[in-house]
């Protein structure tokens, strides 16, 4: 070891201890643990030279120490941190490393972009957690976090020398993110907006990035014409412009993770990535890491792009160049995807097997994550034990941390996925290749629960559900549906356990069990924090829900429940109409007499809301749906005519005159036979023997109608006087002294009795007393108005004119009051009056709209 050499290795080393005993050092944010950590790594013997952005890179066959990884031994203290997750320490290193100097200098730029480094690993972590649904609105901040401290760097210097770096530095932070977004994601099959999403982030990152690496190559050009051409500074530029033609390759291939494994556009993404690749090749000099990396992406993507024979060219090319031993167990795990490619599973398993007893590593434990994938790859395509399977996950996940264990799971879930549609006669006859042995569904369950067990319900609910989707046997797929909602109930995301619910039952849609599910996700909107927060589209979602209940399962006990469900809350937000139809589909999907009353009850009380003229054509179209399933089903019959009784209008009655009805005038129910004989007499005129049975029943024994029923029985009356006028006078009499009117129901019956002065001065005083003074007034001038009395047109006259003197003067309402007027006039035979008024008003405030001047005119 030369002087200078010992000399840059004895500054590292006092470096670092000058950092955990000073006073802003380790007194105040480490710890005696973290201090001894230090002390004992930069004790590991290692020399070199640091590069001006990192230490060299550059590994040899036999590093100097399990621990050590390069030659420089505070890169080395972060990177071991990170491998122990001690993001804290790790922040707290670089951040003392990046202050130690001028802020403008190398160092600080280095340790910054360390830095950020460091915060990216941290947030790629905290990434993998999210949920899916929120995951791109967490992606963005996420990013901006991670790449502060080098934007508030290159914003203090945008003109240091540094500054290419640092924005490159961004570039990684940015792709690093992006990668563990898309690793979160593909526990679930991708959405095509996610896709999309997605997509248009990895071409601004190209885009980016080929703008930086033209600008390096700029910059690379003047320094190269200058007196330093072949300085230190031209090195760390050359380095980095292979790096940023290194990070388009693997920004391309990262593309083809957002589609399912051979699939066409995975196949055409990979494509791609393989042409960019063989463009870049000549650019990097031979014998390199660079060059190595670019020739293994390279067969990467011609594997990927379903050319295996062209991938393995491209192999056997560097294992007959024998170069960076160090790189030897990326290119076997290559190799074994591309034998699994072919079908050749004993070849593949036995490249493994020989590298992982040592034979392939250079003796010992092997250290490879992508050989840990190869070795999972192997088993799920030889259909290993479930056992054997779970306990390699949990071995790379204790050799490689969390990323590597989500990129294993995803493995296994696409292997999943695969075999799913294998199983489908279409999918396997249209790529009969699929139809191998693989992943059960079981394995990916067991997975989620233990993740449930390690308090990630997330993370559980989202294996949980793909293992229900893939599996085949219902009771099975229903069982991990269940398990996968609780999961995700217990981590608050109520949306992702409505999703399984709602999946499981659409796929098991034979299965008994399959309405109860529906209604359980249903159950879980209502209760759902969105819901509490947003009621309008919680309603909005459990209409979708109990709609697809009804009209998927419409015989089902769960189908009737949440039906009566659904018109409760439809009926709660004043959609009394929408309540009537949901609960009318529901009847005749499910074909059941026992839903009718309800049904009819609801009908009831939307139309009772209606004016007489609205509730005529809602009235026809229940009559027409039910007279035709009564038709069909005999068991309808008795209930349909029972229900016209009251129900339906004269010309749709079901019975005539002289017929029995099932419902005897007691206590028990509603005299419909009472009912039934006055209805059926009222075509010829008298009905007033029919009348005085039915007052008898009404005013002289009230218990013998339920207080709804009384209800009912008046409306239907006060419609059958409504629509035919010479019954008034034989009804008025009976509904003036019915019970449970409203005043407006008593004072109209009063006047069918008999208009004089009393019934007339009663009208008007409701409608001068209304709470809704214009609407109490429209009320009484079209009751009024309904009379062919003198005296109550004169009223009408006189409240249509205290009508239009409330009105501002000119609008839509005023002209309706004012033509409103202009026809009592008429109707008095007060013509001449009714001509002048229109004239004026058509002189002094002609109407805008041409179909209310006409109007005018013709009166």
């Amino acid at each position: 070891m030369t002087p200078q050499r010992k000399k840059r290795k004895k500054g590292n080393i006092f470096r670092l201890l000058n950092l955990i005993r000073s006073p802003h050092g380790w007194t105040s944010r480490t710890s005696l643990t973290f201090a001894s950590f230090l002390i004992g790594f930069i004790g590991v013997s290692a020399v070199g030279v640091p590069t001006v952005f990192g230490p060299n890179q550059a590994r040899c066959a036999q590093p100097p120490s399990p621990d050590r990884q390069t030659d420089d031994a505070a890169t080395d203290a972060v990177d071991r941190l990170l491998q122990m997750q001690r993001f804290d320490d790790a922040i707290w290193l670089c951040k003392q490393l990046r202050d130690n100097g001028p802020p403008e200098g190398r160092d600080s730029a280095r340790w910054t972009a360390r830095l950020s480094e460091v915060l990216t690993e941290q947030a790629a972590i905290e990434i993998l957690r999210v949920n899916p649904s929120v995951l791109m609105t967490r992606l963005e901040p996420a990013i901006e976090a991670a790449c502060a401290p080098v934007d508030q760097l290159l914003s203090a210097y945008p003109e240091a020398q540094s500054a290419s770096f640092l924005q490159a530095a961004r570039l990684s932070c940015r792709q690093r993110l992006l990668r563990s977004a898309i690793l979160a994601a593909s526990v679930s099959p991708l959405s095509p907006a996610m896709t999309d999403q997605l997509l248009q982030r990895i071409a601004r990152l190209q885009q980016d990035t080929a703008r930086l690496q033209d600008q390096v190559a700029g910059t690379l050009a003047v320094l190269r014409s200058g007196e330093n051409a072949g300085g230190t500074l031209v090195d760390d530029v050359v380095r980095l412009s292979q790096e940023l033609a290194l990070q388009r390759i693997s920004l391309a291939i990262l593309q083809t993770e957002l589609f399912p494994e051979g699939s066409d556009d995975y196949r055409t993404a990979a494509a791609e990535a393989a042409l960019l690749a063989e463009k870049t090749l000549p650019q990097l000099p031979t014998e390199t890491l660079s060059r190595q990396t670019a020739q293994r992406w390279w067969a990467d993507a011609r594997l990927r792009s379903g050319n295996s024979q062209a991938a393995e060219q491209i192999i056997q090319e560097h294992r007959r160049s024998n170069v960076w031993d160090a790189e030897t167990p990326r290119w076997d795990a290559l190799e074994v995807r591309r034998r699994l490619a072919d079908d050749q599973v004993a070849d593949a398993k036995r490249l493994v097997d020989t590298y992982f007893t040592g034979a392939g590593s250079g003796g010992g434990a092997a250290r490879s994550t992508e050989m840990d994938f190869a070795r999972l790859r192997v088993l799920l395509a030889e259909g290993a034990d479930s056992r054997r399977i779970s306990s390699w996950l949990d071995q790379i996940e204790r050799r490689g941390g969390p990323f590597a264990r989500r990129r294993a799971e995803t493995i296994a879930l696409a292997r999943m996925r695969r075999d799913s549609d294998a199983a489908d006669p279409i999918a396997r006859n249209s790529n009969p290749g699929n139809a191998m042995s693989g992943v059960a569904p079981g394995l990916i369950a067991a997975q989620g629960e233990d993740w449930l067990r390690r308090g990630e319900p997330l993370r559980a609910a989202a294996l949980l559900k793909q293992a229900a989707l893939a599996e085949t046997t219902p009771d099975k797929s229903i069982e991990m549906a269940t398990k996968s909602a609780a999961a995700a109930v217990a981590g608050q995301e109520f949306s992702a356990a409505v999703d399984v619910l709602r999946q499981v039952a659409q796929k098991h849609a034979q299965e008994s069990a399959a309405p109860q599910l529906m209604l359980q996700a249903a159950v879980l909107v209502s209760k759902s924090p969105e819901a509490s927060k947003n009621p309008a589209a919680g309603l909005e979602q459990l209409e979708e829900l109990l709609t697809e209940l009804s009209q998927r399962w419409p015989a089902s006990e769960s189908a009737v429940r949440g039906n009566r469900w659904l018109g409760d809350l439809l009926v709660a937000a004043g959609r009394r109409e929408d309540a009537a139809t949901a609960a009318l589909q529901q009847l005749l999907l499910a074909n059941d007499p026992a839903q009718l009353d309800r049904v009819a009850g609801l009908w009831y009380d939307w139309l009772s809301d209606l004016e007489t003229a609205q509730a005529t054509e809602p009235l026809d179209t229940l009559s027409n749906a039910l007279e035709e399933i009564a038709e069909s089903n005999p068991e309808f019959r008795s209930a349909v005519d029972r229900l016209s009784v009251w129900m339906f209008d004269r010309g749709r009655l079901s019975i005539e005159p002289g017929l029995t009805i099932d419902q005897d005038a007691t206590a028990s129910g509603p005299p419909f036979r009472l009912l039934a004989d006055l209805r059926a007499s009222e075509a010829a005129g008298d009905i007033g023997e029919q009348v005085e049975r039915l007052r008898d029943v009404v005013l002289d024994d009230g218990s013998a109608i339920a207080p709804e029923w009384l209800q009912r029985f008046s409306w239907r009356l006060f419609r059958d006087a409504a629509l035919q006028p010479t019954l008034r006078s034989q009804l008025g009499p009976l509904l003036a002294a019915w019970p449970q009117l409203t005043e407006w129901q008593r004072a109209q019956a009063k006047l069918w009795e008999g208009v004089d002065a009393d019934s007339i001065g009663r009208v008007k005083e409701i409608a001068l007393d209304g709470k809704d003074p214009r609407e109490s007034l429209r009320k009484a001038i079209a009751l009024l108005g309904n009379s062919d009395s003198q005296a109550a047109l004169e009223a009408a006259l006189e409240l249509s004119d205290r009508l239009a003197a409330g009105v501002k003067m000119g609008t839509t309402d005023w002209h309706q009051a004012k033509l409103q007027s202009i026809g009592m006039l008429r109707r008095l035979g007060r013509d001449e009056e009714a001509r002048k008024r229109a004239a004026y008003i058509l002189l002094t405030r002609p109407p805008e709209d041409d179909a209310l001047k006409q109007r005018y005119r013709d009166r």
